[in-house]
């Protein structure tokens, strides 16, 4: 049995929009797993929330909610951000990055697609911001330099489906506008290959033009993030390269996604495609809001009049 667990915690129309693209990955799924139990995870999940038996978690269960926000990412505060819900430890980083010339990006950790985020160029600013975003008896708020500039939106991710491979992808993320004039997450193009096999990841890096160091620092991530949890089916990492309002050069990851995500309807589609002798494969995936046409290949995860999110093969190796 394949089976979404639980409900996604998105508002409608998304959770119906979620509960749709998992009918599709699960149908693709079954194909590449036969009769193996999945939970397909719309977020992190505590052992409480495993509801079959012997099952692939595709997401990761924690030993609690919040350790699938991004604020995990933050917690060492070696990163160049910090997370917290304290008003002074707040204040103080604020202000010291408006000393070194930068606006604040203040994230709230549940959240994802650049929804409930806010640029601050004031202490002030930042608090009301965090009491906008309701997250005070929550969660922890992100808080890192603005970018200005954004050179590079990296994807680096991990699949485990136990007896039937690991994987691994490398890919480049996409933004678009959603139907509220948003700057949103648009897609990913992305190279999968089977875990380990260092050769196929170094064509895939080749051959989007990534920095290497980026990639590393997306791996390195996903292992701490790794060693956090109880069990990890398939996370993500995304890691940007830009520059602060100071001029600043930022390498760093910024979220990550313990779950079905994003990318995910690409990542299914080149795990089936790699069950022949391919070393990789590559894919994409897209999300089309209102759009005045239907995709004419690929297959359409999502397909309704306000967002379409189609997924395709676009090479194998």
């Amino acid at each position: 049995m394949i089976k979404q667990y639980p409900e996604s915690p998105m508002p409608e129309p998304y959770a119906t929009y979620v509960k749709q693209r998992s009918e599709i990955i699960a149908h693709i799924l079954s194909g590449i797993v036969g009769d193996q139990n999945i939970q397909l995870c719309p977020r992190a999940v505590t052992s409480r929330e495993i509801v079959l038996d012997d099952a692939i978690i595709y997401g990761a269960n924690v030993e609690q909610i919040e350790d699938g926000y991004k604020s995990v990412l933050y917690r060492d505060e070696t990163n160049n951000g910090v997370s917290s819900i304290n008003d002074i430890k707040i204040a103080d980083y604020v202000q010291s990055q408006l000393s070194k010339g930068n606006r604040v990006r203040v994230k709230d950790a549940r959240e994802s697609d650049g929804a409930g985020q806010f640029t601050v160029d004031t202490v002030e600013d930042a608090i009301e911001a965090i009491d906008n975003l309701s997250v005070r008896q929550d969660a922890e708020v992100v808080l890192m330099p603005n970018l200005a500039r954004i050179y590079d939106r990296i994807s680096v991710g991990h699949i485990s489906l136990g007896a039937h491979r690991n994987y691994c992808y490398v890919g480049r993320e996409i933004t678009t506008t959603d139907n509220t004039g948003r700057e949103v997450y648009g897609g990913t193009d992305l190279g999968l290959y089977r875990a380990y096999d260092l050769e196929a990841r170094d064509r895939v890096i080749e051959s989007f033009d990534i920095d290497p160091e980026l990639v590393k620092i997306g791996e390195t991530t996903i292992q701490m993030y790794g060693a956090m949890c109880i069990k990890v089916g398939r996370v993500s990492i995304d890691v940007l390269n830009g520059k602060a309002d100071n001029g600043d050069n930022i390498r760093s990851a910024v979220d990550v996604t313990p779950r079905v995500g994003g990318a995910t309807p690409a990542e299914v589609l080149a795990i089936a495609a790699m069950r022949q002798a391919l070393t990789t494969c590559y894919a994409s995936s897209r999300l089309l809001y209102s759009p005045v046409s239907k995709p004419k290949s690929g297959i359409n995860f999502i397909d309704s009049p306000e967002l379409i999110i189609n997924a395709e093969i676009t090479g194998v190796q």
